[in-house]
């Protein structure tokens, strides 16, 4: 019975994998719609649409995305129902035989899942176009494996009678459910559904987006044992701080993935309430920045932070790692308080700018390089200017006297368009040949205290700055969410620095080597292999050098993706709102 639960589920799995969202339903119908069919105390709901339109939709993707890739040719390009018909030739099956009979929507419900290891308690609902057509696709693929279809009531019953424990199968004129071992048969329409549940309803209404092809409720609170629920105290915190959630995956203006994330509020008032994102704050980041994170009054998240420590620690009769930072911090001649809470209630920005291909092109060639090619800072509104000047002035203080004398810095006091700066300027050997140098700047203005590389803080001194204006930027900016209080960004070259980041680094850390490696590929491409001279083997002749063949790849991925970015929310019912953004450049 397993093995017939998986054939039919087989390439409704597959799509579910592949589908991103092609948003086409409003939030109260379509793939969300699926809750009818589940009861009210449903604890976790799965679902997806499952409509032939969804690959054609993915289809367009990959062609305006990926068709003019330079991808080696034994690589062919495949579209995701070519791809399709290919897993399904294992099984003499193509997609038509798979769509003759299937509807729109597929869902998973569970209304218990013990945290004992006993099964839950729950089923699938598939929705399908024509039972005839399916029931004879199921005699097709069942053939010979015992499995013996009755009827009962308005379903036919598939089950394996050498395995009870294995469940069952019902086809139905509309549905196919697939029932976990000891579940009834459920009677539609149902008296009350998950349709009616407050908290589904909740999270449904908090979804920013209007459609989603993909989407799960959880009940994250069944889902902990009693116990670690009750570890909550220790924290100051209380079950109702868990709540249910909501994921839905979509796709915007065809080239847009994204996917929401919803926590709702619960008894205790919800989440706490956080600032704003200023957006003035963005015109001191610079312009070209290819990755940002942009946040907000980090003195009311380090007082949140200190609540729920040093009630935890009165909890666990320990030492407050809070008094510890404090003591810390007064060794090195700072007051926690004075010195830095007092002026980091306003916005803040971590920034890194890349250009990473020829960071990469250097490290093929054996050598590390990043002038002009890398910078980074960290950035903290100063609302009490004065107290940002003495921190910045105290810190240099610290750090010149500390490190003063070591070989491989440079410490000194300058300025730095009319700012009073430290100056740290770090020169590493990579090679006997081949030195790196990066000069680092700590000050404060009136307006920001910056610890950045010194070009980057130039250029922000000198009113060179906003993010507002960068074409990736403005892009990202239509899927952040309203009045964000935090947002991550990147262009495509600070998304392909931060997944190839280990790559890059590894490579720079091989220096010369790697270059007698891309040599090592080449000629191993290059010559035909065989254990006997006499076979006629497929021979492939790399005619380009694999090191410029990376680089092709690495330009074309710049491009193509355009922008990312992570934006969080608190709704004006509590609720915490997260958007995950991917937008591609079609080609």
């Amino acid at each position: 019975m397993r093995k017939l639960a998986l054939s039919l589920l087989f390439t409704l799995v597959i799509l579910g994998l592949s589908v991103v969202g092609i948003g086409a339903a409003p939030a109260d119908s379509g793939a969300l719609a699926m809750a009818q069919y589940f009861p009210q105390e449903t604890v976790l709901f799965l679902t997806m649409r499952t409509d032939e339109a969804i690959i054609d939709d993915l289809d367009r993707i990959i062609t305006t995305t990926l068709a003019n890739a330079p991808l080696p040719p034994e690589v062919p390009m495949m579209t995701l129902r070519q791809a399709l018909d290919m897993g399904l030739q294992q099984a003499n099956l193509e997609l038509a035989d798979i769509y003759a009979w299937l509807g729109n929507g597929l869902a998973l419900g569970l209304t218990s899942v013990p945290t004992d290891g006993s099964d839950p308690d729950g089923y699938v609902v598939l929705e399908i176009t024509d039972r005839a057509a399916l029931e004879s696709f199921i005699a097709a693929q069942t053939q010979g494996m015992g499995v013996e279809p009755r009827t009962e009531g308005a379903y036919t019953v598939y089950s394996s009678p050498a395995d009870d424990d294995a469940g069952a199968v019902l086809v139905g004129d509309d549905l196919v459910l697939v029932l976990l071992p000891g579940m009834a048969v459920p009677e539609f329409p149902l008296a009350t559904s998950l349709l009616a549940n407050s908290a589904y309803q909740a999270a449904v209404a908090e979804l920013p987006a209007d459609s989603y092809n993909l989407a799960a409720y959880v009940d994250v609170r069944e889902f902990i044992p009693a116990d670690q629920l009750d570890d909550l105290q220790i924290f100051g915190m209380s079950a109702n701080s868990v709540n249910p959630m909501m994921v839905g995956l979509t796709l915007l203006d065809n080239y847009s993935l994204v996917m929401d994330v919803v926590q709702i509020a619960g008894a205790d008032g919800g989440n706490p309430a956080v600032a704003r994102l200023d957006p003035g704050f963005l015109k001191f980041i610079p312009t070209d920045a290819s990755a940002v994170i942009h946040g907000t009054d980090l003195t009311g998240a380090f007082n949140q932070l200190s609540e729920v420590l040093t009630t935890a620690a009165r909890q666990t009769d320990t030492p407050s790692p809070i008094t510890q930072i404090e003591a810390g911090l007064q060794s090195l001649g700072f007051d926690l308080q004075q010195d830095i809470l007092s002026w980091t209630t306003g916005d803040y920005a971590l920034f890194l700018r890349t250009n990473i291909r020829p960071i990469v092109q250097d490290a093929i060639n054996g050598e590390v390089s990043v002038d002009g090619n890398f910078d980074a800072g960290l950035l903290i509104e100063a609302t009490n200017p004065e107290a940002a000047k003495t921190f910045a002035a105290k810190l240099g203080t610290l750090i010149s006297t500390v490190l003063r004398g070591q070989e491989s810095l440079e410490i000194k006091q300058a300025e730095l368009e009319g700012v009073a700066v430290t100056s740290i300027t770090v020169t590493a050997p990579v090679t006997p040949q081949n030195t790196v140098s990066l000069t680092v700047v700590i000050g404060a203005s009136d307006d920001i205290f910056f610890i950045a590389t010194q070009d980057a803080a130039g250029a922000i001194l000198r009113g060179e700055g906003g993010l507002d204006s960068a074409e990736a930027y403005q892009q990202a900016s239509k899927y952040l969410l309203p009045n964000p209080t935090a947002i991550w960004y990147t262009d495509g070259e600070g998304f392909i620095t931060g997944v190839a980041g280990t790559t890059v680094g590894f490579l720079a850390l091989l220096g010369p080597a790697i270059g007698n490696v891309f040599e090592n590929i080449t000629d191993e491409l290059e010559a035909p292999s065989s254990s006997n001279p006499l076979d006629l083997q497929p021979i492939y002749v790399q005619t380009e050098d694999p090191s410029q063949q990376l680089l092709a790849v690495l330009d074309y991925a710049i491009r193509v993706l355009g922008s990312s970015s992570i934006s969080s929310t608190i709704s004006p019912t509590g609720a915490s709102v997260i958007r995950f953004v991917i937008t591609l450049n079609p080609q």
